[in-house]
Parts: C-alpha cells; sequence; structure tokens
C-alpha cells in the first residue's frame, strides 16, 4: 500500500499575490497611504519575498502593477498599435508579453468562434 504524504507537508505550487496584497497594489498611487513612494517601497518588499521563494507567478502580477516595469513600459504601445490597427507591431509586443509573462493570459490571441453561415 502506498504512503500518503501529509497534506501539512506537501509542497504547493506558487498562485501568486494574495487576494489582500491584490487589493492593496490595486489602491491608486495618488490615494495610496504614503504615495507613490510608499507604493513603490510596498512593490519592492514584495518581490524581494517573492523572489527568496521563487514565486514567479507573484512576480509577473507585481509587474503589473509596478509602473516602473519594463510591463508597463510597453503597454501603452501595446494599446496604441491595437488602436492604430499596427497588425505587426501588435502581434510583436503580444509575443514578447506571452513570452515574458506566460502565466498572465491577457495577451493571448482570441481566436473568433463565431461560425458564419
Amino acid at each position: 500500500m502506498e504512503e500518503l504524504t501529509p497534506s501539512s507537508e506537501r509542497v504547493k505550487a506558487p498562485t501568486g499575490l494574495t487576494r489582500e496584497e491584490h487589493g492593496d497594489l490595486n489602491t491608486p498611487y495618488t490615494v495610496y497611504p504614503g504615495g507613490l513612494e510608499a507604493k513603490n517601497a510596498k512593490i519592492d518588499e514584495l518581490r524581494s519575498k517573492y523572489l527568496e521563494i521563487g514565486n514567479s507567478i507573484a512576480l509577473q502580477q507585481l509587474d503589473v502593477y509596478d509602473g516602473r516595469s519594463e510591463y508597463n513600459a510597453k503597454f501603452e504601445d501595446f494599446v496604441n498599435s491595437m488602436i492604430n490597427g499596427d497588425t505587426a507591431k501588435t502581434n510583436e509586443l503580444r509575443l514578447w508579453y506571452t513570452t515574458n509573462y506566460p502565466d498572465i493570459r491577457m495577451f493571448e490571441k482570441k481566436e473568433d468562434t463565431n461560425e458564419k453561415s
């Protein structure tokens, strides 16, 4: 008979930021206690914590909230390329995002599932 590992001893897969961390970081810096400097300090603190434990999902999520990240630096270009109909640039950036942020699914191209009769 196979011996089972108690659930308290099982290694849990990283799930990303906690609900509380998402809620805290979702607060605009203009009303964040201490402003932008305090919000950036909180992001840096969480980044150190999640780097130490190797939680890549949380690190990707932090980049979404961090206005200093490359994620955000490229986001305006991504939106503008879509607005301007620049399919080549949109696809280039979509590939960059899906390569560098594989756990954030918003950049996957959605296939048209509406069949025309």
